[in-house]
Protein backbone atom coordinates (compact mmCIF):
# COMPACT_ATOMS: atom_id res chain seq x y z
CA UNK A 1 0.00 0.00 0.00
CA UNK A 2 0.91 3.23 -0.11
CA UNK A 3 2.43 5.54 2.59
CA UNK A 4 1.09 8.76 4.15
CA UNK A 5 3.50 11.64 3.06
CA UNK A 6 4.55 14.34 5.72
CA UNK A 7 5.20 18.06 6.49
CA UNK A 8 8.44 18.65 7.79
CA UNK A 9 9.37 21.39 10.14
CA UNK A 10 12.66 22.68 11.46
CA UNK A 11 11.77 20.78 14.97
CA UNK A 12 8.98 18.56 14.09
CA UNK A 13 7.79 16.55 11.16
CA UNK A 14 3.59 16.62 11.24
CA UNK A 15 2.02 13.61 9.20
CA UNK A 16 -0.78 14.30 6.78
CA UNK A 17 -2.79 11.58 5.75
CA UNK A 18 -4.05 11.57 2.34
CA UNK A 19 -5.96 9.36 -0.48
CA UNK A 20 -3.99 7.10 -1.91
CA UNK A 21 -4.64 8.84 -5.38
CA UNK A 22 -3.64 12.17 -4.05
CA UNK A 23 0.09 10.38 -2.06
CA UNK A 24 0.92 9.16 -5.69
CA UNK A 25 0.37 12.67 -7.24
CA UNK A 26 2.09 14.48 -4.71
CA UNK A 27 4.98 12.40 -2.76
CA UNK A 28 5.31 10.42 -5.79
CA UNK A 29 4.24 7.50 -4.07
CA UNK A 30 7.22 4.13 -4.41
CA UNK A 31 4.20 1.70 -5.10
CA UNK A 32 5.69 -1.59 -4.77
CA UNK A 33 8.86 -0.06 -2.97
CA UNK A 34 9.04 -1.52 0.96
CA UNK A 35 9.36 0.46 3.78
CA UNK A 36 13.23 -0.65 4.44
CA UNK A 37 13.70 1.11 0.76
CA UNK A 38 11.55 4.14 1.43
CA UNK A 39 12.88 5.29 4.40
CA UNK A 40 15.62 6.59 3.08
CA UNK A 41 13.67 8.89 0.61
CA UNK A 42 12.97 12.34 2.16
CA UNK A 43 9.60 12.26 0.83
CA UNK A 44 8.32 9.29 2.53
CA UNK A 45 6.67 9.02 6.09
CA UNK A 46 9.07 9.04 8.82
CA UNK A 47 12.62 8.69 6.62
CA UNK A 48 15.63 7.44 8.72
CA UNK A 49 17.56 10.34 9.56
CA UNK A 50 20.62 8.35 9.41
CA UNK A 51 20.34 8.46 5.60
CA UNK A 52 19.69 12.23 5.06
CA UNK A 53 22.29 14.52 5.39
CA UNK A 54 22.92 17.03 8.09
CA UNK A 55 21.54 19.85 7.04
CA UNK A 56 20.59 21.08 3.81
CA UNK A 57 23.51 23.31 2.95
CA UNK A 58 25.58 20.11 2.85
CA UNK A 59 25.72 17.56 -0.09
CA UNK A 60 25.79 13.97 0.67
CA UNK A 61 29.38 12.92 0.18
CA UNK A 62 30.55 9.42 -0.26
CA UNK A 63 30.12 8.03 3.46
CA UNK A 64 26.70 9.39 3.38
CA UNK A 65 25.63 7.86 0.23
CA UNK A 66 27.20 4.89 1.62
CA UNK A 67 25.53 4.54 4.54
CA UNK A 68 22.16 5.31 3.18
CA UNK A 69 22.54 2.12 0.65
CA UNK A 70 23.85 0.02 3.53
CA UNK A 71 20.65 1.06 5.26
CA UNK A 72 18.27 1.07 2.67
CA UNK A 73 19.46 -1.38 0.61
CA UNK A 74 17.07 -4.30 -0.94
CA UNK A 75 17.37 -7.07 1.48
CA UNK A 76 16.84 -4.52 4.48
CA UNK A 77 13.71 -5.46 5.05
CA UNK A 78 14.55 -9.45 5.24
CA UNK A 79 11.55 -11.85 6.31
CA UNK A 80 10.62 -9.06 7.91
CA UNK A 81 6.75 -9.12 8.51
CA UNK A 82 6.22 -6.08 10.16
CA UNK A 83 8.82 -2.98 10.23
CA UNK A 84 11.91 -2.56 10.58
CA UNK A 85 13.32 -0.03 13.18
CA UNK A 86 16.28 1.58 13.98
CA UNK A 87 16.90 1.65 17.59
CA UNK A 88 17.37 5.22 19.38
CA UNK A 89 20.70 6.83 17.90
CA UNK A 90 22.50 10.19 19.33
CA UNK A 91 25.17 11.12 21.66
CA UNK A 92 22.97 9.72 24.25
CA UNK A 93 20.90 7.01 22.41
CA UNK A 94 22.99 4.23 24.30
CA UNK A 95 21.05 5.37 27.46
CA UNK A 96 17.42 4.44 25.69
CA UNK A 97 16.66 1.42 25.09
CA UNK A 98 18.16 -0.48 22.34
CA UNK A 99 14.95 -2.55 21.23
CA UNK A 100 11.84 -0.37 20.88
CA UNK A 101 8.76 -0.96 22.45
CA UNK A 102 4.88 -1.31 21.13
CA UNK A 103 2.85 1.28 22.68
CA UNK A 104 -0.34 1.25 23.40
CA UNK A 105 -1.70 4.96 23.99
CA UNK A 106 -5.47 6.03 25.39
CA UNK A 107 -8.01 6.50 27.43
CA UNK A 108 -7.20 4.70 30.88
CA UNK A 109 -10.48 3.10 30.40
CA UNK A 110 -9.97 1.80 27.47
CA UNK A 111 -6.39 0.06 28.43
CA UNK A 112 -5.98 -3.63 26.77
CA UNK A 113 -6.06 -6.19 29.25
CA UNK A 114 -3.21 -7.78 27.45
CA UNK A 115 -0.53 -7.06 24.54
CA UNK A 116 -2.21 -6.93 21.16
CA UNK A 117 -5.48 -8.08 21.68
CA UNK A 118 -4.94 -11.25 23.60
CA UNK A 119 -2.78 -12.71 21.21
CA UNK A 120 0.36 -11.97 23.09
CA UNK A 121 1.87 -13.62 26.24
CA UNK A 122 0.67 -11.82 29.46
CA UNK A 123 4.69 -11.87 30.10
CA UNK A 124 4.94 -9.70 27.08
CA UNK A 125 3.34 -6.37 29.41
CA UNK A 126 6.56 -4.03 30.15
CA UNK A 127 4.89 -1.10 31.92
CA UNK A 128 1.23 -0.37 32.61
CA UNK A 129 1.95 3.95 32.76
CA UNK A 130 -0.59 6.27 33.30
CA UNK A 131 -0.68 10.57 32.57
CA UNK A 132 -3.52 13.12 33.68
CA UNK A 133 -3.79 12.78 36.84
CA UNK A 134 -7.18 13.90 38.23
CA UNK A 135 -6.86 14.10 42.22
CA UNK A 136 -9.08 16.14 43.87
CA UNK A 137 -8.45 17.85 47.42
CA UNK A 138 -9.06 16.02 50.49
CA UNK A 139 -12.29 15.49 51.70
CA UNK A 140 -12.03 16.39 55.21
CA UNK A 141 -14.32 15.91 58.42
CA UNK A 142 -16.68 18.39 59.84
CA UNK A 143 -15.23 20.16 63.11
CA UNK A 144 -17.02 20.85 65.94
CA UNK A 145 -16.46 21.84 69.75
CA UNK A 146 -18.43 20.00 72.93
CA UNK A 147 -19.78 22.73 75.43
CA UNK A 148 -16.73 23.40 77.39
CA UNK A 149 -15.65 22.00 81.01
CA UNK A 150 -13.77 23.79 83.73
CA UNK A 151 -13.75 24.18 87.34
CA UNK A 152 -14.79 26.25 89.99
CA UNK A 153 -13.51 26.78 93.44
CA UNK A 154 -13.04 30.13 94.82
CA UNK A 155 -15.72 32.25 96.41
CA UNK A 156 -16.22 36.02 96.32
CA UNK A 157 -13.17 38.31 97.67
CA UNK A 158 -16.02 40.35 99.48
CA UNK A 159 -19.71 40.04 101.23
CA UNK A 160 -20.36 43.79 103.10
CA UNK A 161 -23.34 44.75 104.99
CA UNK A 162 -23.65 48.29 103.37
CA UNK A 163 -26.01 50.98 105.48
CA UNK A 164 -27.51 52.05 102.08
CA UNK A 165 -29.79 50.28 99.24
CA UNK A 166 -28.02 48.64 96.61
CA UNK A 167 -28.56 51.97 94.21
CA UNK A 168 -27.11 54.03 97.02
CA UNK A 169 -22.97 54.50 96.59
CA UNK A 170 -20.86 56.02 98.64
CA UNK A 171 -22.12 54.40 101.82
CA UNK A 172 -20.67 52.88 104.33
CA UNK A 173 -20.01 49.15 105.01
CA UNK A 174 -18.63 46.79 107.20
CA UNK A 175 -17.43 43.42 106.08
CA UNK A 176 -19.79 39.93 106.22
CA UNK A 177 -17.61 37.14 104.81
CA UNK A 178 -16.41 33.96 106.17
CA UNK A 179 -13.07 33.47 107.99
CA UNK A 180 -9.80 33.25 106.31
CA UNK A 181 -10.20 29.92 103.68
CA UNK A 182 -13.88 29.93 104.56
CA UNK A 183 -15.56 27.19 101.81
CA UNK A 184 -19.02 28.47 102.06
CA UNK A 185 -20.12 26.69 104.86
CA UNK A 186 -22.76 27.78 107.94
CA UNK A 187 -20.88 30.92 109.17
CA UNK A 188 -21.51 33.37 111.89
CA UNK A 189 -18.66 35.18 111.48
CA UNK A 190 -19.23 39.68 111.36
CA UNK A 191 -22.83 38.90 112.39
CA UNK A 192 -25.31 42.02 113.46
CA UNK A 193 -27.99 42.31 116.06
CA UNK A 194 -31.09 43.46 114.55
CA UNK A 195 -31.43 47.31 114.67
CA UNK A 196 -27.25 48.17 114.79
CA UNK A 197 -26.53 51.27 113.64
CA UNK A 198 -23.52 53.12 112.20
CA UNK A 199 -22.39 55.40 113.42
CA UNK A 200 -23.39 54.67 117.62
CA UNK A 201 -26.34 56.72 117.52
CA UNK A 202 -26.56 58.36 113.99
CA UNK A 203 -30.36 56.24 113.40
CA UNK A 204 -28.89 54.95 110.12
CA UNK A 205 -29.40 51.39 110.13
CA UNK A 206 -25.82 49.45 109.07
CA UNK A 207 -27.92 46.48 107.73
CA UNK A 208 -30.25 48.14 104.68
CA UNK A 209 -28.45 46.03 101.76
CA UNK A 210 -26.11 42.81 101.84
CA UNK A 211 -23.41 43.34 98.49
CA UNK A 212 -21.13 40.35 97.26
CA UNK A 213 -18.45 40.81 94.45
CA UNK A 214 -17.90 38.49 91.71
CA UNK A 215 -17.44 35.15 92.18
CA UNK A 216 -13.26 34.36 90.93
CA UNK A 217 -13.88 32.77 87.29
CA UNK A 218 -13.32 29.24 86.30
CA UNK A 219 -10.02 27.95 85.78
CA UNK A 220 -8.92 24.29 83.96
CA UNK A 221 -11.43 25.21 81.30
CA UNK A 222 -11.39 23.47 78.13
CA UNK A 223 -13.37 21.91 74.63
CA UNK A 224 -13.70 18.37 73.65
CA UNK A 225 -13.32 18.36 69.82
CA UNK A 226 -16.36 17.01 68.45
CA UNK A 227 -16.02 15.26 64.86
CA UNK A 228 -18.61 14.59 61.90
CA UNK A 229 -17.08 11.85 59.92
CA UNK A 230 -18.22 12.84 56.27
CA UNK A 231 -17.11 10.09 53.78
CA UNK A 232 -13.32 10.04 52.61
CA UNK A 233 -11.70 10.66 49.07
CA UNK A 234 -8.29 11.52 50.73
CA UNK A 235 -6.66 8.92 48.45
CA UNK A 236 -8.94 8.73 45.44
CA UNK A 237 -7.08 9.37 42.09
CA UNK A 238 -8.00 8.69 38.75
CA UNK A 239 -5.60 8.99 34.98
CA UNK A 240 -7.10 9.99 32.08
CA UNK A 241 -4.79 8.40 29.70
CA UNK A 242 -2.78 4.84 30.11
CA UNK A 243 -0.24 3.57 27.98
CA UNK A 244 0.48 -0.03 27.87
CA UNK A 245 4.11 -1.05 26.93
CA UNK A 246 4.45 -4.50 25.21
CA UNK A 247 7.43 -6.37 23.45
CA UNK A 248 7.48 -5.22 19.94
CA UNK A 249 9.45 -8.37 18.52
CA UNK A 250 7.91 -10.51 15.74
CA UNK A 251 7.52 -13.70 16.37
CA UNK A 252 8.43 -14.30 13.27
CA UNK A 253 11.24 -12.70 10.58
CA UNK A 254 14.49 -11.06 10.75
CA UNK A 255 15.64 -7.60 9.06
CA UNK A 256 18.47 -7.90 6.38
CA UNK A 257 20.25 -5.37 8.36
CA UNK A 258 21.23 -6.61 11.79
CA UNK A 259 21.06 -3.22 13.09
CA UNK A 260 17.50 -2.78 12.51
CA UNK A 261 14.75 -4.59 14.85
CA UNK A 262 11.96 -6.16 13.37
CA UNK A 263 8.77 -4.88 14.72
CA UNK A 264 5.04 -6.47 14.72
CA UNK A 265 3.22 -3.90 12.87
CA UNK A 266 0.15 -2.87 14.75
CA UNK A 267 -2.35 0.10 13.67
CA UNK A 268 -3.16 3.09 16.08
CA UNK A 269 -3.30 3.80 19.05
CA UNK A 270 -0.40 1.43 19.13
CA UNK A 271 3.24 3.27 18.49
CA UNK A 272 6.55 2.21 18.07
CA UNK A 273 8.60 4.02 20.94
CA UNK A 274 11.58 4.22 22.44
CA UNK A 275 11.49 4.72 26.18
CA UNK A 276 13.88 5.17 28.73
CA UNK A 277 13.35 5.91 32.72
CA UNK A 278 12.48 9.38 34.04
CA UNK A 279 11.87 12.61 32.00
CA UNK A 280 13.66 13.13 28.87
CA UNK A 281 14.37 14.50 25.64
CA UNK A 282 13.85 12.17 22.71
CA UNK A 283 17.09 10.71 20.82
CA UNK A 284 17.76 12.34 17.10
CA UNK A 285 15.85 9.18 15.12
CA UNK A 286 12.70 9.51 17.63
CA UNK A 287 12.35 13.41 18.06
CA UNK A 288 9.38 13.43 15.18
CA UNK A 289 7.14 14.76 18.16
CA UNK A 290 7.39 15.42 21.78
CA UNK A 291 8.43 12.75 24.35
CA UNK A 292 5.30 11.21 25.86
CA UNK A 293 6.31 11.24 29.92
CA UNK A 294 4.12 8.24 31.55
CA UNK A 295 4.08 7.34 35.80
CA UNK A 296 3.58 4.62 37.51
CA UNK A 297 -0.47 4.51 39.17
CA UNK A 298 0.82 5.54 42.43
CA UNK A 299 1.00 9.01 42.82
CA UNK A 300 2.80 11.18 45.18
CA UNK A 301 0.26 11.90 47.75
CA UNK A 302 0.48 14.25 50.18
CA UNK A 303 -3.18 15.28 50.55
CA UNK A 304 -4.35 15.67 54.33
CA UNK A 305 -6.74 17.46 56.49
CA UNK A 306 -6.03 20.34 58.98
CA UNK A 307 -6.03 19.08 62.60
CA UNK A 308 -9.65 19.86 64.18
CA UNK A 309 -9.15 22.16 67.14
CA UNK A 310 -11.28 24.33 70.02
CA UNK A 311 -10.35 27.90 71.05
CA UNK A 312 -11.11 29.68 74.26
CA UNK A 313 -14.14 28.64 75.69
CA UNK A 314 -16.47 32.19 75.49
CA UNK A 315 -19.03 32.54 77.63
CA UNK A 316 -18.51 30.24 80.75
CA UNK A 317 -18.41 31.58 84.00
CA UNK A 318 -19.32 29.90 88.21
CA UNK A 319 -22.50 30.48 89.54
CA UNK A 320 -22.96 29.66 93.53
CA UNK A 321 -26.00 30.96 96.07
CA UNK A 322 -25.52 32.92 99.01
CA UNK A 323 -27.84 32.36 101.92
CA UNK A 324 -28.72 34.75 104.39
CA UNK A 325 -29.99 33.50 108.52
CA UNK A 326 -31.60 35.94 110.71
CA UNK A 327 -29.92 32.93 113.08
CA UNK A 328 -26.17 32.31 114.17
CA UNK A 329 -26.64 28.72 112.94
CA UNK A 330 -28.25 28.66 109.78
CA UNK A 331 -31.31 27.23 109.81
CA UNK A 332 -33.89 30.54 109.74
CA UNK A 333 -32.98 32.01 105.66
CA UNK A 334 -34.94 34.83 104.95
CA UNK A 335 -33.72 35.47 101.45
CA UNK A 336 -30.97 34.09 99.02
CA UNK A 337 -28.85 35.81 96.78
CA UNK A 338 -27.67 34.58 93.24
CA UNK A 339 -23.82 34.85 92.90
CA UNK A 340 -22.00 34.59 89.22
CA UNK A 341 -18.82 35.22 88.28
CA UNK A 342 -20.14 38.02 85.71
CA UNK A 343 -21.45 40.90 87.86
CA UNK A 344 -21.45 41.96 91.67
CA UNK A 345 -24.41 41.07 93.25
CA UNK A 346 -26.75 43.52 95.82
CA UNK A 347 -29.79 42.64 97.97
CA UNK A 348 -31.72 45.15 99.83
CA UNK A 349 -32.29 44.23 103.04
CA UNK A 350 -36.07 44.14 104.23
CA UNK A 351 -37.15 45.54 106.55
CA UNK A 352 -33.93 47.65 107.12
CA UNK A 353 -31.31 46.66 110.03
CA UNK A 354 -32.84 43.12 110.23
CA UNK A 355 -30.42 40.74 112.30
CA UNK A 356 -27.97 39.35 110.18
CA UNK A 357 -27.02 36.03 112.02
CA UNK A 358 -25.11 33.96 109.77
CA UNK A 359 -24.35 32.64 106.07
CA UNK A 360 -23.27 30.30 103.82
CA UNK A 361 -22.81 30.00 100.22
CA UNK A 362 -23.78 26.66 98.34
CA UNK A 363 -24.34 25.36 94.86
CA UNK A 364 -20.99 26.59 93.27
CA UNK A 365 -20.97 24.85 90.06
CA UNK A 366 -19.27 25.79 86.69
CA UNK A 367 -21.28 27.14 83.94
CA UNK A 368 -20.14 25.78 80.42
CA UNK A 369 -19.40 28.17 77.52
CA UNK A 370 -18.73 27.45 73.33
CA UNK A 371 -15.04 26.93 72.13
CA UNK A 372 -14.80 28.09 68.36
CA UNK A 373 -13.81 25.07 65.92
CA UNK A 374 -10.86 25.55 64.00
CA UNK A 375 -9.48 22.70 61.00
CA UNK A 376 -10.89 20.10 59.06
CA UNK A 377 -9.91 22.36 56.13
CA UNK A 378 -8.35 20.48 53.01
CA UNK A 379 -4.22 20.77 52.52
CA UNK A 380 -1.92 19.24 50.24
CA UNK A 381 -2.06 17.79 46.60
CA UNK A 382 -1.17 14.56 44.73
CA UNK A 383 1.44 14.68 42.06
CA UNK A 384 2.50 11.99 39.50
CA UNK A 385 5.49 10.06 41.20
CA UNK A 386 8.75 11.32 38.92
CA UNK A 387 10.75 8.42 40.19
CA UNK A 388 7.89 6.46 38.62
CA UNK A 389 8.61 8.18 35.35
CA UNK A 390 9.14 6.74 31.98
CA UNK A 391 9.26 8.68 28.87
CA UNK A 392 8.18 7.09 25.03
CA UNK A 393 9.55 8.99 22.20
CA UNK A 394 7.43 7.18 19.39
CA UNK A 395 6.54 6.59 15.92
CA UNK A 396 3.12 5.57 14.36
CA UNK A 397 3.88 2.34 12.96
CA UNK A 398 2.24 0.85 9.61
CA UNK A 399 -0.68 -1.55 9.75
CA UNK A 400 0.96 -5.07 9.29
Amino acid sequence: MCMPTRVASPRLLVTVLLPLSVVSMVAGCPGAEDFATARCNPDTFFPDRGCLDAGTDRDAGPDDEADAASDAGPDAQGTCPGVCVRGPSDDWGALWSEEPLLVWIGPANEMPATCFDGAGDPQDVKFRLFSGLVAPPATCDACQCEPSTGTCELLPETIEVRAGTCAESGVSSLPFGGPAGWDGSCSSDHALPAGAQCAAGSGEFCAQSVRASPLPGPTSESCEVKVLSVPKFTTDTNWTTAALACGANSPTGQCGDDRLYCSRSMPLPWNICAWREGIHLCPKNFDYAPPIVMYGKKPTDNRSCTKCECGAPQGSGCLATLHLYDDVACTVEYNPLPLSSFVEQCLNVQPPGRVMGSKSITDLAYMPGTCLASGGEPIGEAHPNADAAVTFCCIPPFEG
